[in-house]
């Protein structure tokens, strides 16, 4: 029940079945809003009600939604540091500011509460991270006000609707990092693995962009893959031919065979750029 008596929360139990055991398992409980009017019944999404009440703040483009469970206001200093950097990142792509929600959570086990979820195998797994959800929705999961790495997934949304994913993983990496850390931290961490795994290949990985390859947990190898080349093809050839590669909508391999990548040349192209000297984010922008 809630408050509204036209208005209830349907909980969904989906259970797996193992046929050699005989055992049932509970894979996931979701719920979603069921609301009575004189057309009958309208289904709507958890997240908008379980919210409704969410102190809110808009800053530039970005309207905040702050868990109460954070029992704090809004970080200024870090939502003033993300309207300046979604200003530079609209003059990188010469377009308009997109309007975006962005729903303040303090930890991932929130993150799916807010989704829907009251169980979910997955909820458990992170101490960070976050979601960019269709309606342009960011749920961050690091009690924190500043999340690049999603808001980029916006735009390139937007912009490159066939953008293949190590390429969006990566220039959101290169744009915002990846959970709590920024992409010269992860960089670095990625660099000092290289230097003492000199048997790994990049060329390996190129299959699956959400591969569970992480460096100390928190480092997606996948995800730096993608920033590599994003950063690399920034160097040689400038922003309009990343602009190229990202409208592709060609495999993998085909898109990157136009900034001179190959499966055979990958991993040496790669080592390589991540030897040279970093550049700060905004100056790979320009």
């Amino acid at each position: 029940p809630t408050n509204n008596e036209n208005k209830k929360i349907v909980k969904i139990g989906y259970i797996g079945h193992n046929d050699s055991t005989g055992e049932n398992i509970i894979r996931a409980i979701y719920n979603i809003v069921a609301s009575k009017d004189s057309a009958g019944i309208i289904f709507s999404m958890y997240l908008n009600y379980i919210t409704k009440d969410w102190q809110e703040t808009t800053i530039g483009s970005v309207t905040y939604k702050i868990s109460p469970l954070s029992c704090r206001t809004l970080n200024i200093v870090e939502a003033l540091k993300q309207k300046k950097e979604i200003a530079e990142l609209c003059d990188f792509f010469s377009c308009k500011e997109i309007p975006i929600n962005y729903y303040s959570c303090i930890n991932p086990v929130e993150v799916f509460q807010i989704k829907g979820f009251d169980y979910n195998t997955l909820m458990y797994v992170d101490t960070s991270g976050g979601l960019n959800e269709p309606g342009d929705n960011i749920i961050s999961g690091n009690n924190s006000d500043y999340y690049m790495h999603e808001v980029a997934h916006s735009y390139t949304g937007h912009l490159f609707p066939s953008i293949n994913s190590f390429l969006n993983e990566g220039f959101a990496t290169l744009i915002g990092g990846s959970g709590k850390f920024s992409y010269e931290w992860h960089r670095n961490k990625l660099k000092n693995y290289l230097e003492k795994n000199p048997q790994f290949s990049f060329a390996d990985h190129t299959t699956n962009t959400w591969e569970n390859l992480f460096i100390d947990k928190e480092t997606q190898i996948t995800y730096m893959l993608g920033a590599l080349i994003c950063e690399r093809t920034l160097r040689l050839y400038g922003k309009t031919k990343l602009f190229e590669i990202f409208g592709s909508k060609m495999d993998f391999y085909e898109t990157v065979k136009n900034v001179g990548l190959t499966k055979e040349n990958l991993n040496k192209e790669l080592r390589k750029e991540i030897k040279l000297p970093f550049k700060s984010v905004l100056q790979c922008l320009r």
